[in-house]
């Protein structure tokens, strides 16, 4: 996969940012941006260049309603409705 020039800075900052510190980092690439193919370049290297393994997590499906819906409710439910 070809990333776009300011994916390639993403995944070269991440690899900087590993190399010169010891805490967390957070890549913020926005909406469309191309974040999947950032992720999936920094898990391939991990897994083939360094024999590194990946645990990808996320926050999953929420069963709640809405967040226009929950707040309407809870309009609601404020005013005794």
């Amino acid at each position: 996969m070809e990333l776009r020039p300011y994916q390639c800075q993403a995944v070269e900052a991440v690899y900087e940012f590993l190399r010169t510190r010891d805490d967390n980092q957070c890549v913020v690439i926005p909406t469309a941006g191309g974040k999947t193919p950032v992720m999936a370049t920094i898990c391939r290297d991990a897994v083939q260049l360094w024999s590194g393994r990946v645990l990808i997590g996320g926050q999953g499906a929420r069963r709640s309603a809405p967040p226009a819906s929950r707040d309407a409710a809870s309009l609601r439910r404020r005013r005794g409705r």
